[in-house]
């Protein structure tokens, strides 16, 4: 389980490295330089860079969404965890969706999605918002009270018993008393 952990944990990592870092460069690298170039180079440089980022957007999504949805499982397993955690876990996943939208809009090919680049410093702003409350919601989240669940090996018990006990109980069977 160590190493699947540690894959995930990865994988997640380097998702959110990649989707944030890249709408932070957008952000404060692409969008003040190509505002200073014409309309017509400006086209030019965000087609061919969107082109390129369109494939990297896509797969940080889906590192993100897979380990996700691993690491969520993987510490339900191993935890108790208090109510605070699991209502930032949705609160962080809805934003965590909000984000992944916002990202794929901005690369994408549709008419929608050219109407959504004229703004694109305004919904990059967007996009940052909620990419920083996710990160400020996983450190309150990795620094929650984590009680390990019960480790103990219960005796199963047998079906038998069960019927029995509960017949006993009902009154179904009488034992013979012995003297």
């Amino acid at each position: 389980m160590f190493y699947a952990e540690l894959v995930f944990r990865w994988l997640h990592i380097f998702g959110a490295i990649i989707l944030m870092g890249g709408t932070i460069f957008m952000r404060f690298g692409y969008s003040p330089a190509a505002s200073q170039l014409s309309d017509e180079d400006r086209q030019k440089v965000q087609e061919a860079m969107i082109g390129q980022w369109r494939k990297w957007v896509m797969m940080a999504a889906g590192f993100l969404l897979i380990s996700g949805i691993c690491n969520t499982g993987m510490i339900h397993m191993k935890f108790k965890l208090p109510t605070l955690y699991n209502a930032l876990l949705v609160i962080k996943a809805l934003l965590a969706l909000g984000v992944f939208f916002v990202s794929s809009r901005l690369v994408g090919r549709s008419e929608a999605a050219g109407e959504m680049r004229k703004d694109l410093r305004r919904w990059l702003n967007i996009n940052l918002t909620m990419a920083f409350a996710i990160v400020a919601m996983a450190g309150v989240m990795k620094l929650s009270d984590h009680a390990p669940k019960d480790k103990e090996k219960k005796e199963p018990v047998k079906t038998t018993q069960v019927i029995e006990q509960t017949m006993e109980g009902d009154g179904w069977i009488k034992k013979p008393k012995r003297s």
